[in-house]
């Protein structure tokens, strides 16, 4: 097993169960629309997540958790997409 994506996959699911997951998605200006996009699932499936009905799959919730550390570095350098245009 790959201790970095175990240690990144146990913080996705610690983030999500103690709100902190919703708590920088808000604070970032990010819908949960455009963190199910980021992260390849449905808008439904991330309010799940947030309300603690359902966990992501193992890659998935690596893949959050990489986001919502970008979000928590550097927000502003994702409000741009990869041509430089404001979202």
């Amino acid at each position: 097993m790959n201790t970095t994506s175990d240690t990144r996959h146990a913080k996705a699911i610690t983030m999500l169960a103690n709100g902190t997951a919703r708590d920088i998605r808000e604070r970032a200006g990010w819908s949960r629309r455009r963190v199910a996009e980021a992260v390849n699932v449905t808008e439904r499936t991330v309010l799940r997540w947030e309300n603690q009905s359902h966990v992501p799959e193992r890659a998935t919730a690596v893949k959050l958790y990489e986001l919502l550390e970008r979000l928590v570095n550097t927000p502003e350098a994702l409000l741009t997409d990869e041509e430089g245009t404001e979202r």
